[in-house]
Parts: C-alpha cells; sequence; structure tokens
C-alpha cells in the first residue's frame, strides 16, 4: 500500500514538475517573440528619427545660407 501511495506522490509530483516547467518555458519564450517584435519596431524608429534629423539639419543650412546672402545686400 505505501508503495502504490509512494508511486502515486511521485507521478504527481513529476506531473506538477513538468506543467511549472512548461509555464516557465512558455514565459521565455513568449518574452523573446515579444523582444525580437520591439527592436523591430524600435529599429524603424531609429532610422526614421534619423532621417528626420538629417532633413532639419538640411533645412538649417539652406535656411543660415539664405540668410547670409540676405544680409550681405
Amino acid at each position: 500500500m505505501l508503495n502504490a501511495r509512494g508511486n502515486r506522490l511521485v507521478g504527481v509530483g513529476l506531473g506538477v514538475y513538468l506543467v511549472v516547467i512548461g509555464m516557465l518555458v512558455g514565459m521565455v519564450i513568449d518574452r523573446m517573440r515579444f523582444d525580437g517584435q520591439r527592436s523591430a519596431v524600435l529599429g524603424r524608429y531609429e532610422q526614421a528619427l534619423q532621417e528626420w534629423q538629417t532633413y532639419r539639419i538640411a533645412l538649417e543650412k539652406a535656411t543660415d545660407g539664405h540668410d547670409e546672402q540676405s544680409s550681405c545686400r
């Protein structure tokens, strides 16, 4: 009787262990997928920000050159 009870406890313990490990692995995989998506979004954002800054610098240079020419007259 103790042997059957011990086997049952080992089986339940093993089942709980596997469920917990499965949940943790699922959380890790979900986190890795989210991080990949986040990296892609941030990459596009950084590119757009760089393009905007380049545009602003070019606009400022064009404006500064125009102001200097008009002030020389």
